[in-house]
């Protein structure tokens, strides 16, 4: 794997975390949240549980599918004649994916400093 596998068991903690605050978020009732209500609403509208469990889930999949081509193309990379050109392609850019959704995290004190190189 080309990302360092401790970065993506990381990553895959943080959105667990993330899934789980959001979960959390959506159980709290809605009285008394009326004093900001303007600002209130367009926070949520925009950050709210929904939405921030609908980006975990397109993480999650950008991470998955990443794994998929990457196992594929160190695969396809060892069989004699094979061309990996396509599979490797595909790979680079679902790396890139997951980098720029995990340097998100880079200024936590657990975050490895090596995981985006």
């Amino acid at each position: 794997m080309s990302i360092n596998r401790q970065a993506i068991t990381y990553l895959e903690a943080r959105l667990t975390e993330g899934e789980e605050f959001a979960k959390a978020a959506e159980a709290v009732p809605q009285e008394g949240q009326r004093r900001r209500a303007a600002v209130d609403k367009n926070y949520m509208t925009h950050w709210g549980p929904a939405r921030v469990l609908a980006e975990i889930e397109a993480q999650r999949q950008i991470l998955k599918e990443y794994k998929k081509f990457d196992e594929v193309a160190n695969e396809a990379a060892r069989v004699p004649g094979g061309d990996a050109s396509l599979v490797a392609a595909l790979a680079a850019g679902l790396e890139l994916a997951v980098r720029i959704h995990l340097a998100v995290h880079s200024d936590r004190s657990d975050f490895g400093s090596d995981w985006l190189t």
